[in-house]
């Protein structure tokens, strides 16, 4: 609904006003959603699954193998055994990053890492269709590495190692 009714809800069911809402709530999902950006992008806290990714990668851009033969040996996804083929998807199905790292691939080419807060991973584009409703739909494969470091543990440790100070009047 429009904002009047959004503040009309907030207080009848919570109690709360807007500017309440927005400061409590509000500010602490930002600030969360801003950490977790942070962390995803944090190859230290994933090195093992960083490591592992960019021996995958420089298997792939050789081309001895084949990328379903690679995504079986190193895969850790749910495609694995397929080769890692996860078959047409369209693209309004897609992840914002996976749309954004595709959405210039042709066939046979193959994205930059994709990293998500559990699991690194590149796609392969097989094929790129056009549906009878003008949807656009990518067959692909896929690589899939596990970090092994959730945001929980990394919040968790980072409270830990955190230094804080009691200044007394």
């Amino acid at each position: 609904g429009d904002a009047e009714k959004f503040v009309e809800d907030i207080s009848n069911q919570y109690g709360l006003t807007k500017e309440i809402f927005v400061n409590r709530i509000v500010y602490y999902q930002v600030l969360q959603e801003k950490i977790k950006q942070e962390f995803i992008g944090d190859d230290q806290a994933h090195k093992g699954a960083d490591l592992r990714m960019n021996k995958v990668l420089a298997l792939v851009s050789k081309n001895r193998e084949s990328f379903e033969d690679l995504a079986r040996k190193y895969s850790e996804g749910m495609y694995a055994l397929k080769g890692g083929d996860v078959g047409y998807v369209n693209i309004k199905n897609m992840n914002e990053k996976m749309k954004e790292a595709i959405s210039g691939l042709e066939k046979n080419q193959v994205s930059e890492v994709i990293k998500e807060e559990d699991k690194y991973y590149v796609v392969k584009v097989y094929d790129k269709k056009t549906t009878r409703s003008d949807e656009v739909e990518y067959w692909v494969k896929l690589i899939s590495i596990n970090t092994n470091y959730n945001f929980d543990e990394y919040l968790s440790d980072r409270r830990e190692n955190a230094r804080t100070w009691v200044l007394v009047k």
